[in-house]
């Protein structure tokens, strides 16, 4: 799954992440995958604050927001950001669909620091270590639809995690693909919006871990699972469906893994 090569921690590095890299199998390695890594967050406030912290706080080295641009506040959440972590970089990216225009595509990547050789085969723009999309409402589910409407969109992520906040709660998890969220399941994952689950926050918070065990390689990366919720108990199962024929994730051929 990976693209960047990790970068040996530092004295300062070891000593803030010494309680993660004390846990069984996970380690220095882990860490230093976790900090090269870059992530696209799909979601809408308040879910996005308690994942993006949680991301943050873990050394995730850069996420990239995809997030409504009157989504109020947002140079207060990067400040806060930047104070709980500064190994971590966190943009917004408000118009995903602006790829369409290499020009526009362009110009985000001169305000986002991007070079040549962090973009995709083809010029689709920037690659991702890992989409991960937070649905608790149907601005979200908007917000997650536009990641896997082309090819080009689709291609630029390794792996995905995708989360449903209403009930019942779910948490796909895709290691590569396919299938993805818009064909795995029938289409469920990308249906409307139901009530929000009274264990919104708890899911969400799962998802995030979903992300980091898959970015560190704490788990040998697997089949595709569905995490099911029954208020606060879960259980998983495969995700066995292909991807259909009119999905743009049937065409993609996944990164070759450098880790």
């Amino acid at each position: 799954m990976r693209r960047t090569s990790p970068v040996a921690l530092t004295n300062r590095q070891s000593d803030r992440y010494s309680r993660q890299l004390i846990v069984d199998k996970f380690g220095g390695l882990a860490q230093e995958r976790l900090l090269a890594s870059r992530v696209l967050l799909a979601s809408r406030r308040p879910a996005f604050e308690a994942v993006l912290a949680y991301l943050v706080g873990a050394g995730v080295g850069r996420i990239d927001l995809h997030a409504s641009p009157q989504e109020a506040a947002f140079d207060s959440i990067v400040a806060r950001m930047r104070d709980l972590n500064s190994d971590a970089i966190v943009a917004l990216r408000a118009d995903l669909a602006a790829a369409d225009d290499m020009r526009g595509e362009a110009h985000l990547d001169d305000q986002l620091g991007e070079t040549a050789g962090s973009r995709t085969r083809g010029g689709a723009g920037p690659h991702f270590d890992l989409a991960l999309a937070i649905v608790g409402d149907d601005a979200a589910l908007d917000l997650a639809r536009a990641l896997f409407d082309r090819p080009h969109e689709v291609a630029r992520y390794s792996a995905t995690v995708f989360a449903r906040l209403d009930f019942p709660a779910r948490i796909a998890v895709f290691p590569k693909p396919p299938p993805c969220p818009r064909c795995a399941i029938g289409g469920e994952l990308l249906a409307p919006v139901r009530a929000r689950g009274e264990n919104a926050g708890f899911v969400a918070t799962l998802a995030a871990l979903e992300a980091i065990k898959l970015l560190s390689g704490f788990e040998a990366a697997g089949k595709p699972i569905l995490i099911e919720f029954n208020g606060y108990q879960s259980s998983a199962r495969p995700i066995d469906s292909p991807a259909i024929a009119s999905c743009a994730c049937g065409a993609i051929r996944a990164p070759e893994e450098s880790r």
